[in-house]
């Protein structure tokens, strides 16, 4: 290419990079038309850059240039010393490991780049992809963790430099060393399945035992195609990427050409490219622009000059095929071997031989003088009897030749063999990710819970319909799922091979209509499920997971019953549960999972009991159900102690389990219900305190954990049944107070949450009702206001649940109360009529769910009355009429 082309392109590409930097969006086209002997050429290096310079805006995230606005002084168990490095996504600590006394090397986040989601996922997976990563030549990574809104990972301290500092200017033997702890290390990295796609100088430290060590896995990802890093993604540094990338390629040859740049470098004391703008840069690059080295230094070993010339071959098919094989060339080099990156004659490998055994060679030598006489003398012999053995040879030739193709059929045979395996295979893997991917999303939606605190005050059965939150969006994904699940086990339901995958599917089905307040459906597919189940524990009848599995699926078909009102075949479906646990070896008793499954067990049959028991006890006209037989209170109790010793026991042996420590809290807080329902005052405050106590342990331990949050303030809110005037006793409105500053935080951090409103509502709402009955108005209204501006937008997102709808009809009807009792008759009528109609709207729309009349009688009863001291008395006894009909008529169904 003529200097005068070269100017023309770099005039083009500056004026094109300066046009799109203003926002412009110019037309390549217009270019290339303009210059019609450089039009290729222009097309080629425009679209490049336009590539580069839209990736820059979409993707790169802003170098860090200043020190953060509050650098840390302390991460978790590490003390911050000092800053010595920064990059793309983070800067680089050196701290001290308090507990160890050790120094090490923190990589920090910091907490204004997780306002892009991508930056996060990319800083996660650099700590997992570094922490997988376990060789000599690559730093490894101590731990990760999260603290004061900081994401930070620990990695070893290496006391050195990187090789961006220093220039090996002609020392070849040390660069060549550097290069073989370098490719040994990708080659690792790559037998793992990681690329690096950023090797250049400044990633490479050396430390002052001249070991070389690779850091900085930012850019690393997958040899296979993940969430985060698309297969599609342009990145690395642009004097170092290889040709393919700026097209969106890259394998294991990418880091070798990137390496070779490296070594180049080190060599020549400058850059292979040594372009100013990216135009040049990427011409360069892609057109293969580079000085031999030995055309720069003439003293270098033509050894070492083509192996770099061929790890930085143009196209990547020319290239070493693996950083391994590069480093065996490397070590070639060093020891004057034959290197494989060209074919060596006879006679330089005679010669490379004799350098390295100069004895040997001078006496080879003498022999081969005396062995040419010899040979000389015995040429004539030779060919008389090589013409004696052509017939022979020719023969055996041909033999030899359908014995060769005979192999060769045999081996392309084996190869198509394992090629259809490993499709196969491949398939099927797939098929275990796609539902493990599906089953978590589900498992997501299905996992809201509802606060505990709130069904101890609903006085009608739509507790039991609320599904604790699906949005529209949720019901759209939810729906989606179910078509994909009834699809697959439609397809499946004669394929032993997948037999606990389609027990799986059944299971999920189960799980998301009862969250959709489909019960009858879901415990249909919950018995299919375990009909699956159960002709696979028939041929493994000593595999504990799948003994795991049938017991969480007759536990959750126990909880769909209980949901809709069966109470003795939701008390069977656990105590069967609790049987197959029971029948099995003590070696599997012993295991923590098998052990914490009973637990759980063993606290969803309380619960049902206690259900049983709670309705038996509750005020009020009874409901539709189908009641088990009623069990003995001593008989409870004791299966909540069993309960109870199987949590305490596993926390004996891990006592950080999470998991166990809310299961310990749950537990307790479970018994609260039964002790009420047993007028056993003392009980439930003795279970309320033992929660309490784990959870706020917990919290402390947890301080940025919302779950946990969560709970403690649900339990917090649980209070005893209030008596007729509705006053709570004054430990319990402390206590709610304390769970009402829970609530606060939890629904502000979180305003999208339904179950963090909703436990917000209810606090206000308790607290309101007391307020009321203690005649203190003003906060009785603040507190019930409250409520409702809580409650309002969930009735609107949420339209479908009757939870929201009744809760919303209860809080406008205690504030016309207080309202009323104030003798403020007008905005009392207002706020009654306005939750008759909201209320009437919804019953209307939603026949297919039961709807209790007693919340609509009431709310018909307390207009009446305020109407009357309005005087307003005919349209009072209308009203009051209508509340009569109301009661009078069948429940829906």
């Amino acid at each position: 290419m003529s200097d005068s082309t070269e100017n023309i392109i770099d005039i083009v590409a500056e004026e094109f990079t300066e046009h799109l930097r203003r926002g412009g969006s110019p037309d390549i086209s217009r270019y290339a038309d303009a210059y019609p002997a450089q039009a290729e050429e222009i097309r080629t290096v425009l679209q490049s850059v336009l590539m580069i310079e839209q990736l820059a805006c979409r993707q790169k995230p802003p170098r860090l240039s200043a020190p953060l606005a509050h650098s840390p002084e302390q991460l978790g168990d590490y003390r911050i010393i000092r800053e010595i490095g920064r990059g793309g996504m983070g800067v680089v600590f050196e701290a001290e490991q308090v507990t160890l006394g050790r120094r090490v090397a923190v990589k920090v986040l910091p907490p204004e780049k997780l306002i892009d989601p991508k930056h996060a996922k990319r800083f996660e997976r650099e700590a997992r992809t570094a922490a997988q990563l376990h060789h000599t030549n690559i730093v490894p990574v101590f731990g990760v963790g999260q603290d004061e809104g900081y994401h930070y990972y620990v990695m070893q301290l290496i006391d050195g430099a990187g090789l961006d500092s220093a220039s090996q200017q002609g020392d070849w033997q040390t660069v060549a060393r550097i290069g073989i702890q370098a490719a040994d290390a990708l080659a690792y990295a790559h037998a793992q399945g990681t690329l690096h796609r950023d090797i250049k100088p400044a990633n490479l430290l050396r430390d002052k035992k001249g070991v070389v060590w690779i850091t900085d896995f930012g850019l690393a990802r997958a040899l296979e195609p993940a969430s985060v890093s698309q297969t599609n993604d342009t990145v690395g540094t642009l004097r170092y990427m290889a040709p393919e990338q700026f097209s969106g390629q890259a394998d294991a040859r990418t880091d070798i050409y990137s390496l070779g740049l490296t070594l180049y470098e080190l060599l020549a004391g400058r850059p292979a490219f040594d372009g100013t703008s990216p135009s040049s840069l990427i011409r360069q690059i892609t057109h293969g622009e580079m000085v031999r080295l030995r055309q720069i230094l003439p003293e270098l070993p033509r050894d070492l000059d083509t192996v770099l010339a061929k790890a930085t071959a143009l196209d990547a098919a020319d290239r070493y095929a693996s950083a391994a094989d590069l480093a065996e060339d490397l070590r070639c080099v060093l020891e004057d071997r034959p290197i494989r990156a060209r074919q060596i004659s006879v006679a330089e490998q005679a010669w490379r031989w004799a350098r390295r055994n100069p004895w040997f060679a001078a006496a080879s030598a003498s022999s081969l003088v005396l062995l040419m006489a010899v040979a000389l003398l015995s040429t004539i012999g030779y060919f008389q009897i090589r013409l004696a053995y052509q017939q022979v040879d020719h023969a055996l030739g041909e033999a030899r030749r359908a014995g060769a193709e005979a192999l060769a059929a045999a081996e392309r045979t084996e190869q198509e063999r394992r090629r259809t395996q490993e499709e196969y295979e491949r398939a099927d893997g797939n098929l275990t990710i796609a539902l493990a991917a599906l089953d978590e999303i589900s498992g997501k939606l299905a996992s809201r819970q509802l606060p505990q605190s709130l069904r101890l005050d609903a006085d009608d059965d739509s507790w039991q319909q609320a599904t604790g939150g699906l949005s529209a969006e949720d019901a759209e994904i939810v729906q989606s799922l179910l078509r994909f699940y009834d699809e697959f086990a439609a397809r499946n339901t004669d394929d032993s091979g997948v037999d606990l995958a389609v027990a799986r599917v059944h299971r999920r089905i189960g799980d998301i209509r009862a969250r959709l307040g489909l019960y009858d459906q879901a415990i249909s597919a919950f018995r299919q499920s375990l009909q699956t189940i159960a002709r696979l524990r028939d041929a493994r009848p000593e595999d504990t997971g799948l003994l795991l599995f049938e017991v969480r699926t007759h536990n959750a078909r126990g909880g769909a019953l209980l949901k809709s009102g069966d109470d003795r075949r939701a008390v069977e479906a656990h105590r069967y549960a609790h049987g197959l646990l029971a029948s099995h070896t003590p070696h599997e008793e012993d295991q923590p999972t098998v052990r914490y499954e009973r637990a759980q067990t063993l606290q969803a049959l309380v619960l049902a009991q206690v259900e049983s028991l709670y309705e038996q006890n509750r005020r009020g006209p009874p409901r539709p159900r189908r009641d088990a037989a009623p069990t003995p209170v001593p008989e409870i109790q004791a299966e909540f102690d069993q309960a109870l010793q199987l949590l305490e026991g596993l926390l004996q042996d891990d006592p950080d389990n999470i998991a166990y420590r809310l299961a310990l809290a749950r537990c307790h807080r479970g018994l609260l219900p039964f002790a009420w329902a047993n007028q056993d005052q003392a009980a439930a405050d003795n279970a309320k305190q033992q929660a309490i106590a784990v959870l706020e342990q917990l919290a402390r331990q947890n301080p940025h954990d919302l779950t946990i949050q969560f709970e403690l303030a649900d339990t917090l809110a649980m209070t005893a049944p209030p008596t007729l005037n509705r006053l709570l006793a004054k430990t319990d409105v402390t206590v709610l107070e304390a769970a009402l500053k829970l609530a606060e935080n939890l629904h502000e951090r979180v305003p999208s949450a339904p179950e963090y409103a909703l436990l917000l509502a209810n606090i206000h709402q308790k607290l309101g009702s007391h307020s009321s009955a203690a005649t203190q108005w003003n906060r009785a209204q603040d507190h019930l206001t409250r409520t409702i501006r809580v409650l309002e937008p969930l009735t609107k997102s949420f339209p479908t649940n009757p939870l929201f709808q009744t809760s919303l009809a209860r809080a406008r009807w205690e504030l016309a109360d207080a309202l009323q009792r104030q003798n403020q008759f007008e905005p009392a009528r207002d706020i009654l009529e306005q939750a008759i109609a909201e209320y009437e709207a919804f019953r209307d729309s939603h026949t297919s769910r039961r709807v209790g009349a007693g919340r609509w009688v009431g709310l018909h009863r307390q207009l009446a009355r305020v109407l009357e001291q309005l005087g307003e008395t005919e349209q009072a006894a209308e009203v009051m009429q209508a509340a009569d009909r109301l009661r009078d008529t069948p429940r829906q169904k």
